[in-house]
């Protein structure tokens, strides 16, 4: 009865949730069109590509990969409903370390809570397609079998999770046929590669906290020395409810990405290093790394949600500017379309160097911040973050040449459209006359 009573209220939950009017059913339908798109897309030429003879089956899983990357990032992008927050500078720093911890022929574990379907194709989305296309991740063996997306974690080289049972709740494996699973992964990780998972195990019913980190997902994490990063996500439950076939309800998103460092965070770890793990939770012990390495990176993450869902002055939509751009490439072409190449000459080259300038600014304000408030971060570092100066200048210089060639392209948009004009309006709007009696022949 209880379980019945809680689908009942989650239930009852989403129905309140959908009862936001005509807005939120387009929002569904535009998502849910958008990704059935996307994953067919994605499935063709990831079918495609490991058609192509003479590679080998790692490269054509990452290669495979990178199209779900990029598609995904095409995808969210339109998903304008839909706002997606985080710290670029902090990201691409974070991104930095994960590039230098390959480098050294280490591998990564980049763990991810998980309150939504939307979580795995989020993180392909929001890290760069050269660091997810190094990534293969557990997932549990009943999604392969998924309509669609099943065969494709097939062919970008994801590997099942075998359990006993279907059963929500349980999570007994199989350990005849997880061996095997788990030594293909130790093979991959072994050359410096990424594992990507969800140590939760499941869709987490209550994402107001945190589900227990499933142990056992650590052993692998602490006997190859992964270095760990937790990318946390806030609000992807809203995005795509448990329960809801679909998702694309409009809310905004909040994604950090933090490594898991040795310092003691708080007073929760540092009570677990002290003992060892002992006393944090009953039968814990020295002989047990894994599950102190669990418990670490429980409380880590368990802090970075916190932050997020109280609001972190560093985030900012990092979407926006690319929506706005993207927008008006749409809206030039449709000018090109009715008025010709003069009004498309003047949208293009005039208005993305404007919007690139602004994001410019932010970002340079945004650095300085986040420099100054790092004490992690040495002098080189620092000195690298202040040559957004050099991007800013050019794009002022290169806004100020394409504003001189879009008074250009008016006068000629001006002189075409009157020459089409009515003659009584072309009597009254005459650009010659005009200049010529303000004397500003030589500037017209």
């Amino acid at each position: 009865a209880g379980p019945s009573r809680t689908m009942e209220e989650n239930g009852r939950k989403l129905d309140a949730n959908r009862g936001g009017g005509m807005i939120r059913m387009l929002a569904q339908v535009w998502f849910g069109l958008s990704f059935v798109i996307t994953l067919v897309f994605v499935r063709v030429v990831c079918e495609a590509i490991h058609l192509i003879p003479g590679l080998d089956k790692r490269t054509k899983e990452m290669l495979s990969m990178q199209v779900m990357a990029y598609s995904m990032k095409v995808f969210l992008l339109f998903q304008i409903q839909i706002g997606v927050y985080y710290d670029c500078d902090k990201i691409k720093l974070e991104c930095e370390s994960i590039d230098a911890t390959l480098a050294r022929g280490q591998g990564v574990a980049i763990m991810i809570n998980h309150t939504s379907k939307l979580d795995g194709f989020l993180a392909a989305a929001i890290l760069p397609a050269h660091i997810t296309a190094r990534c293969k991740s557990f997932m549990a063996g009943n999604l392969f079998n998924a309509v669609l997306a099943g065969r494709i974690f097939t062919l970008i080289g994801h590997l099942p999770v075998h359990f006993k049972s279907d059963d929500y709740s349980k999570f007994t494996v199989d350990k005849e046929k997880q061996m095997k699973v788990v030594e293909e992964m130790e093979h991959f990780l072994k050359k410096g590669k990424i594992l990507m998972y969800c140590p939760e195990g499941r869709i987490n019913k209550n994402p107001e906290k945190l589900s227990p980190f499933r142990h056992g997902s650590f052993k692998i994490v602490h006997e190859l020395n992964l270095q760990i990063w937790l990318l946390a996500v806030w609000n992807s439950h809203k995005v795509w409810p448990y329960g809801a076939a679909m998702g694309g309800f409009p809310t905004d998103l909040k994604i950090s990405l933090n490594p898991l460092t040795p310092e003691k965070n708080n007073e929760k770890e540092s009570k677990i290093e002290e003992n060892n793990g002992e006393d944090a939770i009953p039968g814990v012990s020295k002989e047990k790394p894994h599950v102190k390495l669990s418990q670490k990176s429980f409380v880590k993450m368990e802090g970075i949600i916190e932050r997020l869902r109280s609001g972190d002055p560093n985030l900012r939509d990092a979407l926006l500017g690319w929506r706005v751009v993207a927008g008006f490439q749409i809206f030039a072409a449709l000018t090109y379309l009715r008025y010709g190449g003069h009004a498309l000459s003047m949208a293009v080259t005039f208005y993305p160097p404007a919007v690139l300038t602004l994001r410019e600014l932010f970002s340079k304000q945004l650095r300085n911040r986040h420099v100054s408030n790092s004490s992690e971060i040495d002098t080189e570092e620092k000195k690298n973050t202040y040559g957004v100066d050099f991007w800013l200048s050019y794009w002022l210089i290169f806004t100020f040449i394409v504003v001189v060639e879009s008074i250009v392209s008016m006068r000629d948009l001006v002189r075409s459209l009157m020459s089409t004009a009515h003659p009584d309006i072309q009597m009254f709007a005459n650009v010659k006359s005009y200049s010529t009696n303000f004397g500003l022949d030589s500037w017209i």
